[in-house]
């Protein structure tokens, strides 16, 4: 490794996840979401592996003032949280043995090989469920561009996209075509030293030929680098199995690749890309560095290429020598190579404008999240249904209050490099569709309510109805009124007896049919309105 003091490049992992709280001694993930989404909970199985700590950004002011106060007062406590407060929609953490190890890329198809200077490996976790495992890494060795490019693709990877099952099939190897592509052969987490803390060579694809595929060997938590960083006691061991103490189950809740933030500083690629490199014929390289393509521009297409690159590109400082693509999945800058941006600006990328990135990463995931939930609601009865429906519209306007925001800082970059960040990842939409689950979960829970007072009411109807004649009777004309002389079939009299008796015996046999015709009536307005 160079002695170099000062990167190349920088690079960010943030990996996002959902999470799941499970007690001692249950059988599978079960519980409200309320109970399998406790923060404190969490907390407590995170702090049994011992390798983490609680991060109180308010005990390092010197290390964050410069973030903490980039951002609007309402949104520093969903970046930051408050110190000591339970009730914090997030909690941050750090595992303070990492910084000095090396994040080590093996990529297969050249054996090259790629060792980053661990920084800082931190865990953000929210209580809709969601978290966000960062890896901050620094490369001080490596200059040229298509090492920057497979940097970010193959260190990104945390299970394969595809197997190769054509090649598998002839006696090949299932990863032979991911590896070529953009899966690493292996990733490691190494002591300073190089002593291999956590591997992951992705052979764990070869289990599911052998047992036939059973769906727990799916997990991401095949994946042994994630898995070690974490701490492996904090997982269930068997999916499905009862354990002998609270475990947490985790999954990936977007895709196998981690979000890339990077700052890449080379005077020579900006060179030669000129100033003239949004035009469709220049776009290649750039195309390439924005849309994490290590083996060539993924878009063929002129006309598209001009579109994507008008609204993936932010160039506010173009004469300065600086540009930043924005993608759903990456946050990426490229700068001149001087002192300024490798001492100041890698800082803006790695530590504001991660913290844009991280903070729309955990609204679109928490979306996702919400939208599972909702779905999950069909297989509950009707009780449970409405309960949890309950807490998840209480949680909906606590995320839409504490966790989405139209605007997260002041500062006019910040504001356009956000509402990038927001159109690229469609949380609005995301947003606005969850809002319309909610509103038709409710609708249909509002109408099972409705049906069921309707029946309630039909029954009530009939038990009424079978002493309705006599108490109508008796009480118009009471019993009195009726003695020993009273004729029943001698005109007019018989009237006072028959007539009452007559309209009550028509209402019996209309009264169900009305009520039955207003419902249907009351449900097919309903439906047009929608």
């Amino acid at each position: 490794m160079s002695k170099n003091s000062k990167p190349h490049s920088y690079h960010v992992f943030l990996f996002p996840f959902s999470w799941d709280f499970q007690a001692a001694g249950e059988a599978g993930i079960s519980g409200s979401f309320e109970q399998r989404t406790n923060l404190a909970s969490f907390e407590n199985a995170l702090m049994e592996t011992g390798y983490w700590t609680s991060l109180n950004f308010a005990h390092s002011p010197l290390n964050y003032y410069n973030d903490f106060a980039y951002f609007h007062t309402s949104v520093r406590e969903a970046v930051f949280g408050k110190p000591d407060c339970k009730s914090n929609i997030v909690r941050n953490y750090e595992r303070p043995g990492a910084k000095g190890g090396l994040y080590e890329i093996k990529v297969k198809k050249h054996a090259a090989s790629y060792r980053l200077n661990i920084d800082q490996i931190r865990l953000n976790v929210y209580d809709t469920g969601v978290g966000i495992l960062s890896f901050f890494l620094s490369n001080n060795d490596y200059q040229d561009w298509q090492q920057i490019l497979e940097i970010n693709d193959f260190g990104r990877r945390i299970y394969p996209q595809f197997l190769d099952t054509a090649s598998y099939a002839e006696g090949g190897d299932l990863l032979h075509q991911v590896h070529e592509s953009f899966l690493a052969e292996r990733i490691q987490v190494l002591a300073s030293n190089g002593r291999v803390i956590f591997s992951e060579d992705f052979k764990y694809v070869e289990n599911l030929i052998g047992n036939g595929g059973n769906p727990s060997d799916w997990s991401f938590l095949s994946n042994k680098l994630i898995e070690g960083v974490f701490g492996s006691t904090l997982f269930t061991t068997a999916r499905g199995m009862g354990v002998a103490r609270s475990n947490i189950s985790i999954e990936p809740i977007l895709d196998d690749r981690m979000f890339v933030v990077c700052w890449h500083g080379n005077t020579k690629a900006l060179e030669d890309l000129g100033q003239d490199f949004l035009k469709p014929e220049k776009t290649d390289k750039w195309m390439q560095y924005m849309f994490i393509d290590n083996s060539g521009n993924s878009c063929q297409s002129d006309l598209m290429a001009e579109e994507l690159l008008k609204r993936h590109t932010y160039h506010r400082w173009a004469k300065y020598g600086t540009f930043y693509g924005i993608t759903r999945y990456s946050l990426v800058a490229l700068s001149e190579l001087n002192d300024f941006t490798q001492n100041h600006l890698v800082n803006h990328v790695k530590g504001r404008y991660m913290e844009l990135a991280q903070l729309s990463l955990a609204q679109r995931a928490s979306c996702q999240r919400f939208s599972h939930e909702i779905n999950n609601l069909a297989s509950l009865d009707e009780k449970s249904m409405k309960r949890e429906a309950d807490f998840l519209h209480k949680e909906y306007l606590r995320f839409v209050n504490k966790l989405y925001f139209l605007e997260a800082t002041p500062q006019e970059q910040g504001i356009e490099l956000y509402e990038m960040l927001q159109e690229s990842m469609k949380i609005a939409k995301e947003v606005d569709f969850l809002n319309s689950e909610l509103t038709d979960l409710y609708e249909f829970l509002s109408l099972r309510e409705a049906d069921e007072q309707s029946k309630a009411a039909n029954q009530f109807s009939w038990v009424a109805t079978v002493f309705l004649p006599a108490s109508l009777v008796a009480a118009i004309f009471g019993f009195s009124t009726i003695d020993k002389e009273t004729n029943f079939w001698q005109w007019p009299s018989c009237l006072s007896f028959w007539l009452p008796l007559l309209i009550t015996i028509t209402a019996i046999i209309l009264a169900p049919k009305l009520l039955r015709r207003a419902n249907s009536r009351r449900i097919v307005e309903h439906s047009l309105k929608k």
